[in-house]
């Protein structure tokens, strides 16, 4: 009795042990998440009653988690207290009938996510005075960076933005972007308009204008408006200045009082609310003064025009128009024809009311006589001169001098750096060098390498094909027209080749590296747009070797290197590294569970996996026996990472069997489905390998072989429908002829040797003889 006493004791201890035996599986090692997205633990085996404790490096006990998700072995929790953040977690993990048998997860830090608290709304000011724009927000080590237009602020780089005395200039949209320390997701403000009013004021006077009976007369005066916005904001009210006479009473005399009487758009005015007033059907009542006054955002101003019954003076245009080459000094000379004595004063204004004053470019701006000096495309415009007759305050503007020269090559686009990507350009123009021009006139371009001159001619561009290493390094161009010569900015040619993907397995460590310009220069990855910091996974990001001591699927892309000059600040685009986080070989279509002949055909079917990486090492297993040694199928040159393997084929005689796949890289190993092959059409003579590609003619199942890769530039792969035995007489002969029909290639293919070498043929197309089958090649 007490011997099965002990043994009923030992039964429930054992079930006890089983019934809460777990084991955690992510994350195997110290993991870090950001607040905006959960934290995930995962185990092995069912758990009736889980319960999870957190315990953070502040706290000395266990404590309990509410509002979390648990699935299929799977805890799911978004952290929200603030006290959890930015520190170092443990969780514990049990079955709530079993508290003693527990699991402790490895450390797990969750950083505060960057989240914005409040923002400055829109702003409209005007010229002069301050700007702030503020953004409040938190976060695990947030940085700040403002952008206007889209356009980064450089050392704008604080929670706020003064913009002290604004102008119009400042105009824009504003946004900031908040970054953290940890990596995590960033966060950008919303929009902030600003906009800065010019002060209203009044450019230009209009012109007097002769009165003549039953005529229409319009005075024009021009607002100063940066653009739409300014108009926009300004209002106008037109006056016709009039005089009123009142006897006094008391003295016995008439007083006289000027008065503005304000004009409302009817049959006889027009534009009364605008800049531009017209008076329809002139009488003789309509002589004298008007005024216009604008109120606006920032300011009041007025302007009067007249209306009389001479023409008191003219100006007249004395100076032909200018279209000669820029850079060649001009001179613009007006005439004052008049008949009364009195004061002029002479106002020069480029096209647009832009007032011009004397300085190193303008003189003679207050004369009949305006001179330009080493004029360039930016004084390409109109002038006129304003001519005033102080007594009476009426004005008169020229007709407009043109000046609209010829330039010298105006560069409108150019490259800042050229990536080489032998992989993405493979046949022509891996290094493509253009500089556009606005000109329309001809210019001949002059390329060179440093100081070595490359060669010339009408063409903007400059080519490469199948670029060396010595092709890296600094490009310029000469641009020379009929009025001169200038030069492009340099433009640096790096190297993309295929070294420089790097690769590694998910949660290893990664080294990526480039030259070392020495002590001159410090250094600046860039992913995504964005200059990469050190954080909990990515370190030495400040020198030419960035490592990621645990790589992650989203570290993957292009990363560029430039080498920071200390002394000059200037940056060199070293060249573009490619990241690949690499995983097991995926598969992406499977093998069907049976595989069945139908009359004697058998259909076809194909097995593809994914993976990155330099290739993948495959076998296929019949029956569980391993058909063939395992071969490695080699990355192709154009970087695909997908890999077919086909079975099946009219002229295919598989045996019956159970047939699988195992395809394996450096991170891991991929079955296939188990595939069963129902043959009754069987030959046992021999037996048919798959074909090594979905690349090669998979459906053009009459042929007897195949050939991989097509075009190729250094080998070829023979691929028979029927390995193991010959397909047909004098199969094992194989020819190679030139496009003439000369054989430029004979031999003996060897049983297992089908790598034939061809890099000694010179580029052009070829066709293969084995037997009666003839099939055309590529050679590059």
């Amino acid at each position: 009795m007490g011997r099965l006493y002990y043994l009923l004791i030992l039964l429930l201890l054992l079930i006890s042990t089983s019934a809460n035996s777990f084991d955690l599986t992510y994350p195997k090692d110290e993991q870090f998440f950001c607040s905006n997205t959960p934290v995930i633990i995962k185990w092995s085996e069912f758990i009736n009653k889980p319960v999870i404790f957190v315990k953070s490096t502040d706290d000395t006990t266990y404590n309990n988690i509410k509002n979390y998700q648990i699935a299929d072995n799977t805890f799911l929790w978004y952290v929200n207290d603030l006290e959890l953040f930015n520190k170092e977690l443990t969780f514990k993990i049990f079955d709530y009938d079993y508290p003693d048998d527990f699991r402790l997860s490895k450390s797990i830090t969750v950083y505060q996510s960057p989240e914005i608290i409040s923002q400055s709304k829109s702003i409209q000011s005007c010229e002069g005075q301050d700007i702030l724009l503020d953004i409040e927000a938190e976060g695990y080590q947030i940085n700040f960076q403002w952008f206007k237009d889209g356009e980064i602020i450089n050392g704008a780089t604080s929670n706020n933005l003064k913009i002290p005395n604004a102008e119009y200039r400042n105009s824009g949209v504003y946004t900031c972007e908040i970054s953290s320390a940890s990596n995590c997701s960033k966060k950008v403000s919303e929009p902030i308009s600003v906009y800065i009013a010019s002060e209203t004021k009044f450019l230009t006077r209009p012109e007097f204008f002769k009165w003549e009976y039953r005529q229409s007369a319009s005075l024009i005066a021009e607002i100063h408006a940066n653009n739409e916005i300014d108009r926009n904001n300004v209002s106008f009210q037109w006056y016709k200045d009039s005089t009123i006479s009142i006897f006094d009473t008391i003295y016995y005399v008439f007083r006289y009082y000027d008065i503005r009487i304000p004009l409302m758009d009817n049959k006889k005015y027009s534009g009364t609310h605008s800049q531009d007033l017209v008076i329809n059907n002139l009488v003789w009542g309509d002589r004298g003064y008007y005024t216009c006054i604008a109120s606006g955002l920032c300011g009041v101003d007025s302007v009067k025009g007249f209306i009389g019954d001479h023409n008191y003076f003219d100006v007249e245009k004395e100076s032909p128009d200018f279209f000669d080459c820029e850079g060649i000094d001009v001179t613009f000379k007006a005439s004052l024809l008049t008949s009364i004595d009195g004061d002029f004063s002479f106002q020069w204004f480029k096209t647009g009311h832009k007032l011009l004053v004397d300085d190193e470019k303008f003189s003679g701006t207050r004369t009949l006589e305006l001179s330009i000096k080493n004029p360039d495309k930016d004084d390409a415009s109109g002038y006129y001169v304003l001519v005033t007759y102080l007594k009476e305050s009426l004005t008169k503007r020229s007709d407009v001098f043109l000046y609209d020269p010829e330039y010298k090559p105006i560069i409108s686009n150019q490259q800042k750096y050229w990536i080489i990507k032998a992989p993405r350009d493979y046949y022509i123009n891996q290094i493509f060098l253009r500089v556009s021009l606005y000109n329309q006139n001809p210019a001949y371009f002059e390329w060179f390498k440093g100081e070595k001159f490359l060669g010339g001619g009408m063409a903007d561009d400059y080519r490469v094909n199948k670029p060396t290493k010595d092709d890296v390094g600094w490009y310029k161009c000469k641009i020379t027209n009929e009025c001169g010569s200038v030069w492009s900015d340099s433009v640096y040619v790096a190297w993309g080749f295929d070294e420089a993907r790097q690769g590694a397995c998910i949660n290893s460590q990664l080294t990526v590296e480039a030259d070392n310009l020495g002590d001159g220069y410090e250094y600046e990855w860039v992913f995504k747009k964005n200059v990469v910091r050190d954080n909990h996974k990515i370190i030495n990001s400040s020198t030419n070797k960035l490592t990621f001591t645990r790589l992650e699927q989203s570290d993957g892309g292009s990363y560029y290197l430039y080498a920071v000059n200390k002394q000059t600040g200037n940056k060199i685009l070293l060249g573009e590294v490619i990241v690949e986080p690499h995983l097991p070989p995926e598969v992406a279509r499977d093998l069907p569970e049976t595989l069945e002949a139908i009359e004697g055909r058998m259909p076809i079917t194909a097995f593809v996996v994914l993976s990155k990486g330099e290739g993948v090492h495959h076998t296929l297993f019949i029956d569980g026996e391993e058909f063939y040694e395992e071969i490695f199928r080699p990355r192709d040159s154009y970087g695909n990472t997908d890999f077919g393997f086909v079975l099946g084929g009219n002229k295919s005689n598989l045996k019956p069997g159970v047939y699988q796949y195992r395809i394996r890289n450096e991170c891991g190993v991929t079955w296939s489905n188990k595939m069963t092959v129902i043959n009754e059409s069987y030959k046992p003579g021999g037996i048919i390998l798959p074909e090594d590609d979905l690349t090669s003619s998979i459906f053009d199942n009459e042929n007897s072989f195949n050939i991989y890769p097509n075009p190729a530039s250094d080998y070829i792969i023979i691929n028979f429908c029927n390995k193991g035995i010959k397909p047909f007489e004098a199969a094992d002969k194989l020819q190679i002829f030139d496009f003439l029909g000369l054989e430029v290639v004979h031999l003996s293919l060897i049983e297992g040797k089908n790598r034939i070498n061809i890099s000694h043929l010179q580029a052009g197309v070829y066709f293969i003889r084995m037997g009666d089958m003839v099939k055309k090649i590529v050679k590059m």
